[in-house]
């Protein structure tokens, strides 16, 4: 199956929407045949592939080949010379973290954080016995549930850890009563682990890097601030294994080369309050403290390594798009936005026209300074004394760059909805079936309301039951969906970028 979400401008709510579009069976994964679904879904929907923007994906190569891949062809084919591909940062930074933990710490304490979710999932005795465990040490309150490690779930090796890490000593005392009572092999190993105090030092540490990860897995975040974020997080771990690095101008953050970083590095790095702190609330030996000092900081060598290799065929995209946010279009000194047009307007004459509006932005006295998107809307609805907006040129373009995606956790979470539909007691729920439940599904969520608000029209409501709806669908199944959906949201109705 191939998952596709639409990103457009809602001119209804002043703001980008992300929704589900389809579900396309695929006959073969090559990037022909998700050519040719892509365009069908498109004519399917109404939607003109002259409209596309940019293709958000992941590194596969089939899509973002330089040849081949779909991307390249969609932009050779169709002439759609402005198409702008952005590579999933959630994406690149999972490859990154689980790159550098693989070749960097020890494998146990994947197994440690693994074997923690799966001792208690299958077993709900398992489950009770622990809960009461940790009610009699806390006094009653009930635990939170151990988190999953999952490939699937991008970076939920962070959330994974600090559950661990807040119920550390009950789960520690579950399993040495646990193996006491049943003499359990796996009970005896996990007890083990959690009794050596350097795994906990390596959970502490590892919480303390990846809880500032960029891990921006929905298209609602701020975008035009996305480039910073990537920037201090990647800066921030240069501080610590390169030697006087913030002194050194003489390069880029993202041109880092390993000639670059292994001869700078810190003989002596400052891993952080967290890493000193475990170490000397887990009493480690000064010799145990160097062992597992030196793995921490390979750890952080390797994911620096990985991050200035992944992430700067996105540095481009987001370096632009961070001109147009809020805090950079009101600053008195401000880049020009010269190169931004050239690339997604041809006409010389609206490029010119937007420098002009660009540097008359900050004459007005704007009100929604704090988002970004709230801001661009406000610009959007202002009018002068003639009735006319100043600004709709420079708008145009502020919406172009809104609407590019930047992470594909919406299309997995297409996918995790397919996977709770259509499970092994509904195995021959057939694709029309399903493609009409996840409309359901996903159309209140860009309606920003719930199923129990929703309207229905009432002639769909008079339908019901009656041969004509089934006749209605045998006719044009997708396209009398889509009727449906745009009668649920007006904004849908409304000609968007």
């Amino acid at each position: 199956m191939l998952g596709v979400v639409v990103r457009y401008y809602s001119f209804e709510k002043y703001k980008p929407v992300s929704t589900y579009l389809g579900l396309v069976h695929l006959e073969n994964g090559t990037a022909d045949a998700i050519v040719a679904a892509i365009l069908q879904l498109l004519t399917d929907v109404d939607l003109k592939i002259e409209k596309l923007c940019g293709l958000g994906t992941d590194n596969a190569s089939v899509m973002v080949g330089v040849n081949q891949g779909v991307f390249q062809k969609l932009r050779s084919s169709y002439g759609l010379d402005n198409l702008v591909l952005v590579r999933c940062v959630c994406h690149s930074l999972q490859l990154a973290v689980s790159a550098a933990t693989e070749e960097s710490l020890p494998r146990h304490i994947e197994f440690m954080i693994r074997e923690t979710y799966n001792w208690f999932q299958h077993s709900s005795l398992r489950q009770l016995t622990y809960a009461n465990i940790y009610k009699v040490i806390n006094d009653g309150k009930i635990p939170l549930k151990v988190v999953q490690l999952s490939n699937t779930k991008w970076l939920s090796i962070e959330p994974a850890i600090g559950r661990i890490l807040d119920q550390y000593i009950e789960l520690k005392t579950h399993f040495e009563i646990v193996r006491r009572t049943e003499s359990c092999y796996k009970a005896d190993m996990l007890y083990t682990m959690y009794c050596d105090s350097s795994n906990k030092v390596y959970l502490i540490f590892l919480h303390s890097i990846l809880v500032q990860k960029v891990n921006k897995e929905s298209n609602n975040t701020d975008s035009f601030t996305l480039q910073k974020d990537l920037i201090n997080f990647v800066k921030s771990l240069a501080n610590i294994v390169i030697n006087n690095f913030s002194n050194r101008k003489d390069i880029g953050i993202f041109e880092l080369t390993e000639e670059q970083i292994d001869p700078y590095l810190d003989p002596r790095p400052y891993l952080g309050f967290s890493f000193e702190k475990a170490c000397e609330d887990c009493n480690v030996s000064p010799d145990e403290k160097e062992t597992v000092g030196k793995r921490c900081f390979n750890f952080l060598v390797k994911l620096l390594k990985q991050l200035v290799i992944r992430l700067p065929s996105n540095k481009e995209i987001f370096n632009q798009i961070s001109l147009f946010s809020v805090q950079e279009c009101l600053k008195p000194q401000r880049m020009p936005i010269t190169k931004i047009a050239e690339r997604f307007i041809k006409n010389p004459r609206v490029g010119t026209q937007i420098e002009e509006q660009w540097a008359n932005l900050r004459l007005t006295n704007w009100q929604k300074t704090e988002n970004t998107a709230e801001f661009w809307g406000e610009v959007m609805r202002y009018k002068d004394a003639s009735g006319e907006n100043p600004f709709q040129d420079l708008v145009g373009l502020a919406v172009r760059l809104l609407i590019l995606p930047h992470s594909n956790a919406d299309v997995e979470r297409v996918f995790s909805n397919m996977n709770i539909v259509k499970s092994k007691l509904r195995n021959k729920m057939s694709l029309k079936t399903l493609h009409n439940i996840l409309l359901i599904r996903f159309a209140p969520r860009h309606c920003d309301s719930c199923t129990c608000k929703v309207e229905i029209p009432p002639n769909e409501l008079k339908a019901v039951g009656t041969s004509a709806v089934y006749k209605m669908s045998e006719e044009d199944p997708i396209h009398n969906e889509v009727e449906i959906l745009r009668d649920l949201d007006p904004a849908a109705n409304r000609k968007c970028n």
